[in-house]
C-alpha cells in the first residue's frame, strides 16, 4: 500500500488486476487516506470477484412483485389477441 502526500492532500497508488490506480483521497489525514486506499481496493476486490452484496436488490415487496408482474402480464397477454381469434 502505498500513501503519499502531494501538497495538502494525500494520494494512494497501487495495481490491481493489471491496472493501476492513483487517486486522490481529498484527504489531509494520513489515516483517513489509508483507509481510502483499503475501502477502494475492497470495493475493486469485489467487483472483480462478484461479491458484492445483492440482498436488498433481491429483496422486494408483495406489492412491488405484483405491479411488475401485472406489467409484464398487460404486455405478453393484450385484450386484442383474444378478438382476433374469434
Amino acid at each position: 500500500m502505498a500513501v503519499y502526500k502531494r501538497g495538502d492532500v494525500y494520494w494512494y497508488n497501487f495495481s490491481f488486476a493489471g491496472k493501476h490506480y492513483q487517486e486522490s483521497t481529498k484527504s489531509k489525514s494520513k489515516t483517513l487516506a489509508k483507509e481510502a486506499e483499503k475501502k477502494r481496493r475492497r470495493e475493486l476486490e469485489e467487483a472483480f470477484n462478484n461479491t458484492a452484496d445483492t440482498r436488498k436488490a433481491r429483496v422486494q415487496s408483495i406489492s412491488t412483485l405484483a405491479e411488475t408482474y401485472l406489467e409484464d402480464y398487460k404486455v405478453r397477454h393484450r385484450a386484442g389477441t383474444f378478438a382476433l381469434r374469434g
